[in-house]
C-alpha cells in the first residue's frame, strides 16, 4: 500500500507557497467541503490573540486508532506547519483506504499568532514563541516549554525575553491547554508526532531527563518507532535530551502523563548554514516526499500500539 500511494503522489502537483494562518484556515475548510464523508474540521481552542487552533480529522471510523500530528508550535519553523497540511491534503486526494480503519488528527499550526507575527515586517522575524504580552516590552511564551510534565526545571528559562521562556505556570497558555484538552478528549490517540525544523532528527522521551524510560517495553517501543522513522527519512534517532535538556515539552507530557507514544521530528535542513528555519519554498515538495513513507508508517503503526 505504501509504495502504491507513493507512486500515486509522484504524479501530483505541489504548491510552492507556505500557508499563513488565513490561507490555511480557508484550505482546511475547502478540504472538509470537498471530502465531507472523511474530513471534518474542529476548533480545539483559540490563541492568545483569538485565532482558531483548527484540527482536521481524517477518518471513516473516528473510533479507530489515531495518529495526532501537531505542527507549527514554533512560529518561524515554516516547513513544520506546511508538512502537516500536505499530509491531510494528499491522504484525501489519494482516497487512501487507510482512512477506513485508521484515524488521523492534524493540527497544522499550534501557534497562529506567532506565525502571523513572523510574517510581519520584512517577513522573517525569526520569531519562535506565542504573542503573550509579558510587560516591559517582552512578548511570548515558548509553547514547547509550557506543558505540565517537568515544567520549570533545567531546559527552560524564567526570563521573559528568552526564546525558551516557560511561562508563569504549567499550561498558562491557551494554545497548550487546547492541545492538552484535545488529547484528553480523544482516547483513540495512540501516537503523537510533533514536527519542528531544523536538524533532521527523530526525538523520543525523555527530554527532561538524561536517564532513559524505565519501563523496558515502552522504551523499546519508542526506540523502534523512532528508528523506523529515521530509516525511512534518513534522519537521526535519539533520546530528546541528547542535545541538552528540554523541560515542559509536549512529548514528555504526552508520554509522562498520558502514556501515549510521542515523537518530536526535526525536519530539513540538517544545519543552519543551509537556510535554517527558513527553508526555501522550492524545497517543500522534497521534504514532503522524504517524509511521506514515514507518515504512512506512523498512521498504520498507531493500530499496533497498546
Amino acid at each position: 500500500m505504501i509504495s502504491l500511494l507513493f507512486v500515486m503522489l509522484s504524479a501530483l502537483s505541489f504548491s510552492q507557497t507556505y500557508h499563513r494562518y488565513g490561507t490555511l484556515e480557508n484550505d482546511l475548510r475547502l478540504l472538509e467541503k470537498t471530502y465531507p464523508t472523511v474530513a471534518s474540521v474542529s476548533v480545539a481552542g483559540t490563541s492568545v490573540e483569538g485565532r482558531n487552533l483548527s484540527v482536521i480529522t481524517l477518518s471513516r471510523n473516528k473510533t479507530a486508532p489515531a495518529l495526532f500530528i501537531v505542527g507549527g508550535i514554533h512560529a518561524r519553523e515554516r516547513i513544520a506547519s506546511e508538512l502537516p497540511f500536505l499530509v491531510a491534503k494528499k491522504l484525501l486526494e489519494t482516497n487512501s483506504s487507510l482512512l477506513d480503519t485508521h484515524t488521523v488528527h492534524i493540527l497544522p499550526i499550534m501557534n497562529p499568532d506567532g506565525v502571523e507575527y513572523d510574517y510581519s515586517g520584512a517577513g522573517k522575524m525569526s520569531w519562535r514563541k506565542n504573542r503573550r504580552s509579558l510587560g516591559g516590552g517582552a512578548f511570548g511564551v515558548d509553547l514547547n516549554r509550557n506543558f505540565g510534565f517537568g515544567w520549570s526545571n533545567e531546559g527552560a528559562s524564567d526570563a521573559p525575553f528568552s526564546d525558551v521562556y516557560k511561562g508563569t505556570a504549567p499550561f498558562s497558555e491557551p494554545e497548550t491547554r487546547a492541545v492538552r484538552d484535545f488529547i484528553n478528549s480523544h482516547p483513540e490517540i495512540k501516537i503523537v508526532v510533533n514536527y519542528h525544523s531544523f536538524g533532521e532528527q527523530v526525538f523520543f522521551p525523555w527530554g527532561s531527563k538524561y536517564s532513559p524510560i524505565k519501563d523496558e517495553a515502552k522504551l523499546k517501543r519508542h526506540q523502534l518507532i523512532a528508528e523506523t522513522v529515521a530509516k525511512l527519512t534518513s534522519y537521526t534517532p535519539m533520546q530528546a535530551s541528547a542535545p541538552g535538556l528540554v523541560t515542559g515539552d509536549i512529548c514528555d507530557w504526552t508520554f509522562g502523563e498520558k502514556g501515549i507514544t510521542c515523537l518530536g521530528i526535526e525536519l530539513d535542513p540538517r544545519e543552519h548554514i543551509h537556510y535554517g528555519h527558513y527553508l526555501p519554498e522550492n524545497e517543500i515538495e522534497n521534504v514532503f516526499r522524504r517524509n511521506w513513507e514515514s507518515i504512512l508508517y506512523l498512521v498504520t503503526e498507531a493500530k499496533n500500539v497498546p
